[in-house]
C-alpha cells in the first residue's frame, strides 16, 4: 500500500510484509502460528486472550503460539514475526497522554521496547482544534481509533476517521491529523524503536553503584 488506508475487519490478515501480519478481528476464535509475537489492541466489544479477557480500550501483548477469541468486537491483531516479547495486558488506557507530542498533542508507551529497536504498543491523544504539522516515519504505523473523531491528510488526499476504524500509514508517507472539536484517541503499533534499554545502558545497570576497593 502505498497511501493512508483503513482496514477491514475481516478475521484474516489484511496486510503483510516480511516482518508484520496484521489482522482486523471480530469474531470467532484464532490460533497464532510457532513464531512471532502478536500486539492487541480492542475499540469496541471484548476479546480473550489465551482465556484472558480484554475490553474495550485494553491492550496486549502475547508470544506465540496464542489464541485469541471473540465476539462482536473490533479489535487490532499485528504480529511481528520471529520476535519474541513478553505477555502482558493492560488498560484501559487513559484519557490524556504523559508525554508531550508534536502540537500539543500527547502520547503514552503501552508496550514498552525490552531493547532498543524492538517493536511497541503506543497511545496518541489529539486534543481537539489540532493541526499537526506534516511528518513521516522511518516505519510503518498501524493504529486503531479507540474514540473521537479526525482527519488524515496525505498528498492524494484526506481521509476520515471514526471509532473502531483500523489504519495503516506506510514507511515514509507524509501526512498529518487534524481534530475538529472532539479530540481523537488512537492505539499505534510500531514495528521497531529509536530509544530502549541497551545492554550498556538500562535501569538496573545505571543504578548499581560498586563499592570502591577497600
Amino acid at each position: 500500500m502505498a497511501d493512508f488506508a483503513i482496514l477491514d475487519f475481516t478475521n484474516a490478515v489484511v496486510f503483510e510484509d516480511d516482518d508484520i501480519a496484521v489482522v482486523g478481528f471480530s469474531n470467532g476464535l484464532r490460533h497464532g502460528g510457532a513464531t512471532g509475537t502478536t500486539f492487541v489492541a480492542v475499540a469496541d466489544g471484548a476479546l480473550e486472550v489465551n482465556g484472558l479477557r480484554l475490553e474495550a480500550g485494553m491492550y496486549a501483548c502475547a508470544p506465540e503460539p496464542a489464541t485469541f477469541e471473540a465476539r462482536h468486537c473490533r479489535a487490532l491483531l499485528a504480529t511481528m514475526k520471529r520476535y519474541r516479547g513478553i505477555f502482558a495486558l493492560g488498560g484501559p488506557i487513559e484519557n490524556a497522554g504523559r508525554l508531550r507530542y508534536i502540537n500539543g498533542c500527547s502520547d503514552t508507551g503501552l508496550i514498552q521496547p525490552l531493547k532498543c529497536g524492538d517493536p511497541c504498543l503506543n497511545y496518541l491523544h489529539f486534543p481537539g482544534k489540532t493541526r499537526q504539522t506534516p511528518h513521516y516515519h522511518p516505519s510503518h504505523r498501524i493504529g486503531l481509533v479507540y474514540a473521537g473523531e479526525g482527519l488524515c491528510h496525505t498528498g492524494a488526499g484526506t481521509t476520515p476517521m471514526r471509532p473502531g476504524d483500523m489504519w495503516l500509514i506506510p514507511a515514509g508517507l507524509e501526512h498529518w491529523f487534524e481534530t475538529d472539536e472532539a479530540t481523537l484517541r488512537v492505539i499505534a503499533f510500531h514495528p521497531d524503536s529509536e530509544f530502549g534499554p541497551t545492554d550498556e545502558s538500562h535501569q538496573m545497570l545505571n543504578a548499581t553503584l560498586t563499592a570502591a576497593p577497600a
